[in-house]
């Protein structure tokens, strides 16, 4: 959840975590839902349904990433030893948490049937701050400062491979 991601992440001196919005996405063959970005503070998708080898595509050959149904997370631009998209193959069950800012996009798939999600933005509510105290996302934005490209909380090579078996972060780190 959240806060367990916030406490992993030394996020401290919040007082609550409130629930802007949240929706549910139905899209059919062909639909998607182009590059955008969200508005409080996180935002998370997590799928409900997806149609059976949804990110086949027999149309395309010769593609290195397959992203027939798939969702980009997009972070500034390629340099050199950094990626700048990270590709995920969506799966039931799954609930991914990030940034409102980073810049994602779900797109189309060829075969019949319904991918179903939800989605939601949350704001951060902190406590206030004691006469002298540091504010603690200037602390943890200077901790991450050094490091570059996307986490996940699945894999070594995003972010360190914190181990997570319910939900996955993707987040600038």
């Amino acid at each position: 959840d959240a806060k367990k991601f916030l406490k992993n992440e030394k996020i401290k001196n919040i007082k609550e975590i409130r629930i802007l919005n949240l929706w549910v996405v139905r899209q059919f063959k062909g639909e998607y839902n182009p590059v955008h970005y969200h508005e409080g503070d996180l935002s998370g998708v997590g799928y409900l349904k997806l149609p059976k080898n949804m990110t086949t595509n027999k149309e395309v050959k010769n593609k290195k990433i397959r992203t027939n149904g798939t969702i980009d997370f997009i972070n500034g631009q390629k340099n050199f030893l950094s990626k700048s998209i990270y590709n995920v193959i969506p799966k039931i069950g799954e609930m991914y948490i990030f940034p409102n800012y980073l810049m994602h996009t779900a797109y189309p798939f060829n075969i019949e049937g319904e991918r179903r999600s939800f989605s939601f933005n949350l704001k951060i509510i902190y406590r206030r701050l004691t006469h002298g105290a540091t504010d603690p996302r200037v602390v943890a934005l200077k901790e991450k400062a050094p490091r570059l490209g996307l986490a996940d909380s699945r894999s070594p090579h995003f972010g360190g491979g914190r181990k997570n078996m319910y939900y996955h972060v993707v987040t600038m780190s």
